[in-house]
């Protein structure tokens, strides 16, 4: 990394974080799926708010939590798909994914405390860490958007101009 350039090395930063939050997206749709299908397993490193809506969904009985679990889940995950597709280009949303996760989180720590149960201090932790690579992914953006473009050691820029065609010659004698 250290023959890495200021911008090289912002440039590598921003797309771990994107690709960490992929990850976590990822991650979150198999939780979901593993709560579906009634398997007893958990992977951390992945969102709690669309997690806990389609578990609160599928707990009750009466049916009520279903539809609006379905919904918080599905826009959530597609909130931060969003983010995820359009922070390739637009480096705000880098930001928006960071606003979202800090609101899982909060939701996260406040169901805890509600349930008197602290023993999910590891997904707590999880948590900090994919909060941490949002905000290095947010710092590097902001880098980017500073940092002079640079151009390449022995890079060969061609102009090309156009000329007006010609008309063809027969063989010359």
């Amino acid at each position: 990394m250290n023959n890495l350039s200021p911008r090289a090395l912002a440039e590598r930063k921003y797309n771990n974080s994107r690709f960490n939050l992929m990850i976590m997206l990822a991650f979150t749709l198999v939780n979901i799926i593993l709560l579906y299908t009634k398997l007893d397993m958990f992977m951390l490193f992945s969102a709690s708010i669309p997690y806990y809506a389609m578990a609160f969904a599928l707990w009750d009985e009466t049916g009520v939590l279903l539809i609006p679990g379905l919904v918080i889940a599905a826009n959530a995950i597609i909130a931060y798909l969003l983010c995820w597709l359009l922070s390739k280009k637009y480096r705000a949303w880098m930001l928006v994914a960071l606003i979202l996760f800090s609101f899982d989180t909060l939701a996260l720590i406040g169901l805890y405390v509600l349930a008197k149960d602290f023993s999910g201090i590891v997904d707590l932790l999880i948590h900090v860490w994919v909060f941490y690579y949002l905000i290095v992914g947010v710092i590097n953006a902001r880098k980017l958007k500073t940092l002079p473009l640079e151009e390449t050691e022995g890079e060969l820029v061609e102009i090309i101009v156009e000329k007006e065609p010609q008309e063809p010659r027969g063989p010359e004698l």
